[in-house]
């Protein structure tokens, strides 16, 4: 295992580095309150099940919770994440909190046991349901919390007394002295919800809607500032749940709130929430430093299906054309498992897929910009390898010059990734193709019919 340890760490190149190599993948896979995959028991007091660790590692930026890793009051395990950086040194590890749906509302409670996240608030910041201005915001005529914003992030003595949780979560440090997160995730990001549903606002405290929004906007405002004010190198990403279209995300907008990096889901076969063309204007931004993408699999059946294989590849091609990075996720809010798949690490020397993650960056980095081909297929040049992204609604075939490139030799797809030398490439709708550069030679030219 330690040689193992020490291969990854040799080869893993940092996320927190200016250009990434590609392909770049994260993960958004969640753990429990308990620590569960990532401890071999459901309580705090269990090891780390080294395994699940060492598989979450492979990937560069990682999202498991803020419990149990930064608990303020009780037990919390601040070894997870240092773990991660253990068996990949370069691995972003964010503390995920849900912006609405996170909190528990009345009349839930919590044991006085329970040493979770959400229960240290509960407990040490009593959440007052005044009228007005309630801490929730409840449907009309109703006392059932709206859904899915039901946390009155505008009510400023509750955003405040949250805010110091969170900076004080983040200001947490592991055994060797390195901070326990090196950010937070905020899921539900939206500063301007009154369009997104139906809202008891006089209980709530505000006149109208447009009131609304201004109050959400101002204390999202304050809590981001807190968060570089206490923590400069904390990392600010969020999920605006596709209620925030890509085309009005400015650049002010990631200014204001310190945004370092954010993430558009939906991605799957142009049928969701992103499309392959909102993608790749997505993560053909400047601001921010990281655009994430999260494809979702098919609901039933395993990761590895040719199927969801093609999915990934599609999404992780799409990705490496501008400057992104991949998730592609199934199972409960497509987080509760991912694939790995032949892409994401190559010995690009033998050009063989690698399952350990040693080899995450394989293609190195970028020789051009992405090309459109006449066909409407996409393709990028790499240092070590070609990317060749079809997002048209029928199959493709991309002429290649001189058969300087081969496919890939899978472990998980063997059957697309073949090992083959490539003079014609033929792509189905909605796919993609990784090809390895042969040793030194430059790369070659290539068009479409």
């Amino acid at each position: 295992m330690k040689v193992w340890a020490l291969a990854l760490l040799l080869l893993a190149t940092s996320a927190f580095a200016a250009g990434a190599p590609y392909p770049r993948i994260w993960s958004y896979r969640a753990t429990t309150s308990q620590g569960q995959k990532l401890l071999t028991g459901a309580d705090l007091y269990q090891p780390i099940d080294e395994t699940a660790v060492r598989d979450l590692a492979r990937w560069s930026i990682t999202s498991p919770g803020m419990a149990p890793y930064v608990n303020i009051h009780g037990r919390n395990r601040p070894d997870v994440p240092a773990r991660l950086r253990y068996y990949n040194f370069g691995t972003m590890t964010l503390g995920y909190m849900v912006m609405q749906s996170f909190f528990d509302t009345p009349p839930d409670a919590h044991a006085p046991t329970d040493s979770t996240f959400t229960a240290d608030y509960t407990r040490y910041f009593p959440m007052l349901d005044r009228n007005p201005p309630s801490t929730w915001i409840y449907e009309p005529a109703s006392n059932d919390a709206s859904f899915p914003y039901g946390v009155n992030w505008g009510n400023r003595e509750f955003c405040d007394s949250l805010t110091t949780l969170i900076t004080n979560a983040l200001k947490q440090r592991d055994a060797r002295g390195q901070y326990t997160l090196d950010g937070i995730l905020f899921d539900y990001f939206n500063r301007s919800p009154f369009g997104s549903g139906s809202f008891d606002l006089t209980r709530a405290g505000y006149a109208n809607g447009a009131e609304m929004d201004s109050a959400f906007t101002r204390s999202m405002a304050r809590l981001c500032d807190a968060i570089k004010v206490a923590r400069p190198d904390a990392k600010i990403f969020t999920n605006a749940i596709g209620v925030i279209p890509v085309t009005t995300m400015t650049d002010a907008y990631f200014n204001r709130f310190h945004i370092d990096g954010d993430l558009v889901e939906g991605f799957n076969d142009e049928s969701t929430l992103t499309t392959f063309a909102q993608a790749l204007e997505f993560t053909s931004r400047t601001i921010p430093s990281y655009k994430l993408v999260k494809g979702e699999l098919l609901a039933g059946g395993t990761p590895n299906t040719a199927t969801n294989c093609k999915k990934a590849r599609f999404l992780l091609g799409t990705t490496c054309l501008a400057d992104g990075w991949a998730f592609m996720g199934q199972g409960a809010d497509n987080r509760t498992y991912e694939g790995w798949y032949d892409e994401y690490s190559v010995n690009y020397k033998s050009g063989t897929a690698d399952t350990s993650g040693a080899y995450v960056g394989w293609l190195g980095f970028p020789l051009e910009s992405y090309r459109a081909l006449a066909n409407g297929c996409y393709s990028r040049r790499f240092t070590r390898g070609m990317v060749i992204v079809n997002p048209t609604l029928s199959t493709q075939t991309v002429s290649m010059d001189g058969g300087r490139y081969k496919r890939i030799t899978g472990v998980i797809d063997p059957t697309t990734n073949n090992g083959t030398v490539c003079h014609d490439v033929r792509l189905t709708t909605h796919d993609a193709i990784f090809l390895v550069k042969f040793g030194n030679k430059p790369n070659s030219d290539f068009s479409s019919p």
